[in-house]
């Protein structure tokens, strides 16, 4: 940013909305969840409940990085193998 606030360079502001959001974040986090089987009695274990909201957070920032915020899509037939692939950072 210049000293008058205008973008410089290839950077631009992205501007996205709270509500949006967390909605990308739980989006993640239940996708990875379900992914893998998950339910309730697995809330207690820490470590989990962490890699979970990791992937969450992952998700949202893949999101608003790129133009027109779409979230990251799988294909139909892909199921659990896209989601590990995305975990792994693939």
């Amino acid at each position: 940013m210049s000293s008058a606030g205008e973008p410089t360079g290839d950077s631009a502001p992205i501007l996205v909305g709270g509500e949006a959001l967390y909605d990308l974040v739980a989006g993640g986090v239940l996708a990875w969840w379900t992914s893998r089987g998950l339910g309730a009695a697995q809330l207690t274990r820490h470590e989990i409940v962490v890699e979970a909201a990791r992937f969450g957070a992952a998700v949202a920032a893949r999101t608003v990085a790129q133009a027109g915020a779409s979230p990251p899509r799988l294909p139909a037939t892909a199921g659990r193998r896209a989601l590990h692939a995305a975990d792994r950072g693939q």
